[in-house]
């Protein structure tokens, strides 16, 4: 699967336009019911006021949350329940994303530090936990990844949206 996925991916060729329209971040209770779909016992929380209209930070939170529950998906085993939480509190934006299963990584960690790509134990090479850092650092964000306890996994990301802001000093 890794060489066909490595073929598919070749950084050297240009990319072609895509068929189907791009992902927007107003789409995340569609992207949530596609892992309903799939199998994952999901469940949805949103507190606070509304995300910021802000096309792109709203696709990185998409990003981050399809990442992690694309994770949860491949990774995960004897889930009984996967929860996806946003939380905006002024400014800032907390996405957690925790499972209750056994994962097949054993390491834990923070994406910001992943494992290296041959270590015992490792499934992946860690560009989707790297891939959701770059965005959150975007937004003066972070990331960190890891076991949930005894037993699951924990995506854990906090963005800071300072458009409104900048949007009342011009």
């Amino acid at each position: 699967m890794r060489r066909v996925l490595g073929v598919l991916r070749d950084d050297a060729r240009p990319a072609q336009a895509p068929r189907e329209p791009l992902a927007a971040g107003d789409n995340l209770g569609k992207l949530l019911e596609g892992f309903r779909t799939a199998g994952l016992p999901l469940h949805y929380t949103h507190t606070g006021p509304s995300l910021p209209d802000d096309a792109a930070f709203r696709l990185t939170v998409y990003r981050i949350v399809q990442e992690s529950l694309t994770n949860v998906l491949r990774y995960g085993r004897s889930l009984g329940r996967v929860d996806v939480a946003v939380v905006r509190d002024g400014p800032t934006v907390t996405i957690d994303v925790v499972d209750d299963g056994r994962g097949s990584v054993d390491s834990g960690g923070s994406a910001a530090a992943p494992a290296p790509r041959d270590s015992p134990g490792q499934v992946g090479t860690g560009q989707g936990l790297a891939g959701m850092l770059e965005r959150a650092r975007i937004y003066a964000g972070t990331v960190q990844a890891g076991r949930s306890g005894d037993r699951g996994w924990r995506v854990h990301a906090v963005l800071h949206w300072n458009g409104d802001n900048e949007s009342k000093a011009t």
